[in-house]
């Protein structure tokens, strides 16, 4: 049983609602087992696992869209996901990479209804509500987006293979389209992710992911220029104590912000950065 809780601020003997229950629950269920997995908390109450799902204030009213009715906020995550865009029970988010390396998780939004109508779904349908499982299938399939060959497992990862198998609903779902024809056709998620940049009403996305993109850059380059070789080359640290080094002369230089730093070391030329690093050993000594 799932049980989404809005984790309002306390003032008192709590700090949260959520360090009141699971205290409460503790004490006064005494569950055999429980289990914490990030805002999830599980535990066994009469042979029945318990779900307490904890959602900051901000992001309550997304989750309780994305929960109330089924599976059908993992059936839109399917959409959202072929487009290159995370939607979860805390908003949409977009993962920025370079390769392989995550640089950084991006909200998009936390308003769901804004959100649905953006990923091709009617908000009016959604509102009035779905009576049978059947309804939703139809409301999913209902997307301009719909394509069938995304939900279908072998087109999923692995561990999203293993999840799904076991929801019934997903099974349901695979049975109500396994014969109906390919739908629409995605492009690359370059070209979704595009449209939204030049979509006025994400302008704050925007702003937020050109400035993690720049200062990504800066960050980049400064570390062609400032890293582990180049400091141990002028030092003659390795190990814990060459990284204990580069740590006090991050912070001498810039005390405060870790941006300040790259940002410095970017500005400065490889010869200056070595100087830099020579005479702060001098006085580290």
């Amino acid at each position: 049983m799932d049980v989404l809780i809005r984790n309002d601020k306390l003032t008192g003997k709590y700090n949260s609602v959520k360090e009141f229950l699971i205290k409460t629950v503790k004490e006064e269920l005494k569950p055999i087992e429980f289990v914490p997995n990030g805002d999830v908390f599980s535990f066994n109450y009469k042979d029945i696992q318990v779900d307490f799902i904890f959602s900051p204030i901000d992001d309550y009213e997304f989750a309780k869209n994305y929960f109330s009715f089924n599976d059908l906020g993992n059936f839109q995550e399917r959409i959202s996901s072929k487009m290159g865009f995370k939607f979860g029970h805390d908003g949409v988010w977009y993962v920025m990479r370079d390769g392989d390396y995550v640089i950084k998780e991006i909200l998009v939004s936390n308003n769901y209804l804004f959100m649905i109508d953006y990923f091709g779904f009617d908000i009016g349908r959604y509102l009035y509500g779905f009576d049978e499982l059947e309804d939703i299938f139809d409301y999913v399939i209902s997307s301009k987006y719909f394509t069938p060959e995304i939900f279908l497992l072998e087109n999923r990862n692995h561990i999203a293979r293993i999840r799904d198998r076991k929801r019934v609903s997903y099974q349901k779902l695979l049975l109500y389209i396994k014969d109906m024809p390919t739908g629409y056709v995605f492009e690359s998620k370059e070209y979704y992710l595009n449209q939204m940049l030049n979509d006025s009403r994400f302008s704050d996305f925007k702003e937020t992911y050109e400035s993690v993109l720049a200062l990504h850059k800066v960050h980049k380059a400064a570390k062609e220029k400032y890293n582990g070789l180049v400091v141990s080359e002028v030092t003659g640290l390795t190990h814990k104590e060459l990284g204990a080094f580069m740590s006090s002369f991050k912070k001498h230089i810039a005390p405060e912000k870790d941006y300040e730093f790259w940002h410095k070391m970017y500005e400065l030329s490889e010869d200056e950065i070595k100087a830099s690093v020579s005479e702060y050993f001098k006085i580290y000594k």
